[in-house]
């Protein structure tokens, strides 16, 4: 084992990062469980996957958006619903991948299918977020604006949900 750093930071073989984009069809988010995300048993704590959930919608909208703000600030997209099923349980320093699918395209709201799945690749969680569209002036619900709902529901027809019904 050689005491020398490599000149690349790539050539140490790690990953570099807990979080990130490692696909776009279906959108996917890698991460990786932290220490302070467990209990005692290294295990992690059931609100933590709310976080992941969200973790996964913020990378699906930055990937679908492009960076640009939904109908330029005037509309922002709070959750409205969280669904959670835990199939296999995650551990400290455990990587593993959400996949994110657009199921439904509604006239205020839509729901972002994310299925979790871990390094062996076996489903750890299926998870539901439903956003709604507000208007943060007023705070009163209005329909997502026309193209957004565009882009969700071509990203829907490009990544369609699994014959499960799973994301």
């Amino acid at each position: 084992m050689s005491p020398v750093l490599p000149e690349n930071i790539d050539d140490l073989g790690i990953p570099t990062a807990s979080v990130a984009l490692v696909g776009l069809r279906p959108i996917t988010v890698r991460r990786r469980v932290t220490f302070g995300e467990c209990d005692p048993a290294r295990i992690v704590y059931t609100p933590v996957f709310a976080e992941y959930m969200v973790c996964a919608f913020e990378w699906t909208m930055l990937a679908l958006l492009r960076g640009e703000k939904i109908a330029d600030g005037t509309v922002v997209t709070p959750m409205r619903g969280l669904e959670l099923d835990f199939r296999r349980m995650l551990s400290f320093g455990d990587w593993f991948d959400m996949r994110c699918h657009i199921a439904e395209v509604r006239t205020r709201t839509f729901d972002l299918r994310v299925n979790g799945m871990n390094a062996k690749g076996q489903v750890a969680f299926h998870g539901r977020l439903t956003p709604i569209a507000i208007d943060p002036l007023t705070r009163g619900s209005v329909p997502l604006p026309a193209e957004f709902a565009q882009v969700l529901t071509r990203y829907r027809e490009l990544c369609p949900l699994p014959a499960d019904g799973a994301a």
